[in-house]
């Protein structure tokens, strides 16, 4: 059985998701609970704010730890975690757009720090086999991959994309703008 105070925390990321700044008193209607409730558990949106981005951080390396256990390749595991961060699986969108602080982080401290080095060690074990191009940084390549996110979040939440052609277009997007096809740019293996 959910607990309250999870169930407040869960309607919180539904309602984030669909309106950024919602209103505590809407995440407390959402939740079935008074706004009483709702400060009990959570005593200010600060820390309500803090719960969710820890949930959301949490929810998206459990997809991250599952995708790495699954032997899949780095490249569908880098496929398959976009997709479902494009379609609203695991809430990564919230993180992308509205709840990180990104101008204001160490990121080797913050609370994506693991999150971080795994999506980054993806991206350099791919540019290290030569699939991503070896003359994009890994940081550019990093923060394209948030931008896609972004802009797949934003053509949804404005209703431009249909929400199936999401993942298919984010992937297109992503991989077209930093997959080396020219096979002579690979660096080459060290034997």
């Amino acid at each position: 059985m959910v607990s309250t105070r999870q169930r407040i925390m869960l309607s919180a990321v539904t309602c984030l998701a669909q309106k950024p700044q919602a209103t505590l008193a809407q995440i407390a209607e959402a939740a079935g609970v008074s706004r009483m409730t709702l400060h009990r558990c959570f005593k200010s949106r600060e820390l309500l704010l803090v719960a969710v981005q820890q949930h959301l951080v949490a929810q998206t390396l459990e997809l991250v730890h599952s995708l790495a256990a699954s032997g899949a390749d780095a490249h569908d595991q880098l496929r398959l975690l976009l997709e479902a961060c494009v379609t609203r699986q695991n809430g990564y969108h919230i993180l992308v757009n509205d709840l990180a602080e990104h101008h204001d982080h160490d990121r080797e401290t913050c609370p994506f720090a693991d999150l971080n080095r795994r999506i980054l060690a993806l991206i350099q074990t791919l540019q290290t086999r030569g699939e991503i191009a070896a003359d994009l940084p890994v940081d550019w390549v990093y923060h394209s991959f948030d931008g896609v996110v972004a802009a797949a979040w934003e053509c949804h939440r404005q209703g431009s994309v249909a929400p199936r052609d999401l993942p298919r277009l984010a992937w297109r997007t992503f991989a077209r703008g930093v997959f080396d096809t020219d096979p002579s740019n690979a660096p080459e293996a060290s034997l």
